[in-house]
């Protein structure tokens, strides 16, 4: 996700949108008071005030209400919330903290700011209502001649003809960095409800991998044969899988998120004979590949329900043998299917 270069084109693009805006806009701009939370350097209240009069190009604010800006941080983002005077919410927007914040995080704040007061045709109150026919045909053809300004905005679109309502909250462009969750799951060769503990990572961009596991270890047995004496020596297995996955999760909406991924299916699986002569044990992996699909739906700020179903294609694995017995035992299924439903909880998001 390039966002830095985003912030620095924002700045570049400033003075150039500001000399463009002045002459058509100065003067409609209402009063902004800016306050920044306690414990975040970048950017000051200060460099904020200084980007939003450059951008007026120090022309004094309308008369009318003013507006109030408030900045945060928000893990490694930061917040930025335009509400007018009485309280509305007008909107909330997120940007990128750490150094971009320091070096063009004000510039682009002012932008945005800027760029709502363009949008819905701001004008003070002692202007009275405007005419119905709107702007003049020259200011219209001005306007619509305006550069869109660059800025790293991350959540939802541009205010865009919105009035100081309340705006829909952001909309994430990639899932968490990291999250782990467990929950019960149903596999195929189990036949039992078991446990899926899951962790997983994001690698880059949209691209996660995760590592999980099957417990308790499931296990089946197979009857031998029936002696004379009406015992039944049984071959048994007892395996433990362990998923390996990388695949991508995108967010649809502030809550649910969809993705799918290519997983590896590991069991290491252990055999033995019992109610024989010579009873025996021996070990074998099986490694099955395939294909999960799910989606999460977001229960708070960090926790989550995950759900996924998976189909897996046996590769590798070798079937049990048993001194004494003709055949192959326990073989290995050809095709192995998982479904796991997870209660999940984002540790960075």
């Amino acid at each position: 996700m390039m966002v830095a270069p985003m912030l620095s084109g924002a700045v570049i693009a400033s003075p150039l949108a500001a000399a463009i805006l002045t002459p058509i806009f100065a003067a409609s701009f209402p009063p902004v008071s800016v306050s920044v939370a306690t414990g975040l350097a970048c950017p000051t209240s200060e460099s904020i005030e200084r980007a939003i009069t450059a951008v007026r190009e120090g022309e004094p604010a309308a008369t009318g209400p003013g507006y109030r800006l408030r900045i945060a941080p928000a893990g490694d983002t930061i917040h930025a919330d335009l509400t007018s005077a009485d309280g509305t919410p007008v909107w909330t927007r997120t940007l990128p903290g750490g150094p971009a914040a320091c070096t063009s995080g004000a510039e682009a704040i002012a932008l945005i700011v800027d760029r709502e007061f363009r949008a819905i045709a701001w004008t003070p109150p002692a202007a009275g209502p405007p005419p119905a026919a709107g702007p003049p045909p020259a200011a219209r053809a001005d306007r619509a001649a305006l550069p869109s300004a660059p800025v790293a905005v991350a959540s939802g679109p541009a205010s865009g003809g919105a009035s100081a309502g309340s705006m829909a909250a952001a909309t994430p462009s990639v899932g968490p960095r990291m999250a782990a969750s467990v929950g019960p799951a149903l596999w195929s060769r189990g036949g039992t409800l078991a446990v899926a503990v899951e962790a997983r990572v994001r690698v880059g961009g949209t691209v996660q991998a995760g590592l999980g596991a099957i417990v308790p270890p499931s296990s089946s047995s197979l009857t031998l044969y029936t002696a004379p004496d009406g015992s039944a020596p049984q071959a048994k297995v007892t395996a433990i899988p362990f998923l390996l996955a990388l695949g991508f999760e995108r967010p649809m909406t502030r809550r649910l998120a969809l993705g799918a991924a290519a997983e590896g299916l590991l069991t290491f699986e252990r055999g033995e004979s019992v109610g024989i002569a010579l009873p025996r044990t021996a070990w074998r992996t099986v490694l099955a590949a395939g294909i999960a699909a799910g989606g999460t739906l977001a229960l708070g700020d960090r926790l989550r329900l995950d759900v996924r179903a998976g189909a897996y294609r046996t590769l590798l694995g070798r079937s049990f043998t048993v001194d004494g017995v003709g055949g192959d035992l326990l073989e290995p299924p050809a095709w192995q299917a998982l479904l796991r439903v997870g209660l999940g909880w984002v540790f960075v998001p």
